[in-house]
């Protein structure tokens, strides 16, 4: 049976949404890693974890928080690699979901 246009565009806007969803989520994953291990290594707070993961992954760097442990400063140059390349991938994929929807609405 053929799905009404509704349906379809209700379909494509739930698969839109995932598709922008996932690697979002995988960005939270990576920064809660990343509060944990430096809260751990460099016996930070939970707020001042949080400032300079958001500081790395925003790529700001304002400098006044910096790892001293051998730890932390390896864990922190493969974590701003890794979470860069992250926020640039879900940036990227809301674009092309906000597009996508935006096209299925026009047809």
């Amino acid at each position: 049976a053929e799905l009404s246009p509704a349906v379809r565009t209700r379909l494509r806007l739930r698969a839109l949404v995932l598709r922008a969803v996932w690697p979002t989520v995988l960005l939270a994953a990576t920064g809660l890693s990343s509060i944990s291990i430096l809260s751990h290594h460099e016996h930070w707070t939970f707020l001042e974890s949080l400032y300079f993961t958001v500081c790395t992954v925003t790529t700001v760097g304002y400098g006044d928080l910096v790892p001293m442990s051998t730890v932390g400063r390896i864990f922190t140059c493969l974590f701003a690699l890794v979470a860069v390349g992250l926020l640039g991938f879900v940036l990227v994929c809301v674009v092309n979901a906000v597009l996508d929807a935006q096209a299925a609405a026009e047809a």
